[in-house]
């Protein structure tokens, strides 16, 4: 019985110190955090995003998300800081908020449009901290990247009338080549407010007398009414139809 009971508080003591230095892939958190930080191989650092981001969430080991968040911003590899920015996308609204310097300065400093489009989709997630990169989420607005362009404007859209100083850089992407940008920007439009609507409810009844899709058509619409409700106030009749 006195061994059963020895045998009991040993396995305890065990689990417990497992449950203190949590391992993924047979690495603990600090090989994990050393290999994100000091590793040669980008390869290998997009790894150790993608395990702390798993020790973090399933263990909630201390600290992971800012080795993340650090790694995001200064990292030299677009790989990694795509990595970085997806695994920081799955965490909890709690480290969000504890980087959340981090997440601003990597969005304001991005170039590469594989890295803002996955800065602005997480943007999109959390409007508080979004309303603080308006500006540089208009910015990407202009990349050469459809998918990008369309989660800025998601973004954008998402922050309301906080992001009305961006209407007039999504006005052009109503001309955009691409269905999924101007639905994207006719979506966006409908819900920041902008400051100068007569203009903005304009370009977009300019866009349903061009428009060929139903759906597009549709949503001018219904962003139009939503300007015209915000702002309560008649609007010119549609032309075009």
């Amino acid at each position: 019985m006195v061994a059963f009971f020895l045998l009991a508080a040993s396995s305890g003591s065990l689990a417990a110190r497992a449950d203190d230095d949590p391992v993924f892939d047979g690495k603990s958190a600090a090989a994990w955090v050393d290999i994100l930080q000091n590793d040669s191989s980008a390869r290998k650092r997009a790894i150790a995003a993608t395990a702390l981001g798993e020790l973090r969430l399933k263990h909630r080991v201390k600290d992971l998300h800012k080795d993340l968040g650090r790694s995001l911003r200064v990292d030299s590899s677009v790989a990694v800081r795509v990595q970085c920015a997806t695994v920081i996308a799955g965490l909890k609204a709690d480290d969000i908020k504890d980087i959340e310097f981090e997440l601003v300065e990597a969005l304001k400093a991005e170039k590469e449009s594989r890295v803002r489009k996955e800065l602005a989709i997480l943007m999109g997630r959390y409007p508080d901290i979004a309303k603080r990169v308006v500006g540089p989420l208009a910015t990407i607005l202009k990349d050469g990247d459809a998918p990008a362009r369309v989660a800025a404007a998601d973004a954008l859209a998402k922050v309301g009338p906080a992001a009305k100083e961006a209407a007039n850089a999504l006005l052009p992407l109503l001309n955009d080549a691409d269905k999924s940008v101007r639905q994207a920007a006719i979506f966006a439009l409908g819900r920041i407010e902008p400051e100068n609507p007569t203009f903005v409810v304009a370009a977009l009844l300019k866009r349903f007398g061009e428009e060929k899709d139903a759906d597009l058509r549709r949503e001018v619409i219904v962003s139009v009414k939503l300007i015209g409700d915000s702002r309560k106030r008649p609007w010119p009749p549609c032309r075009g139809r």
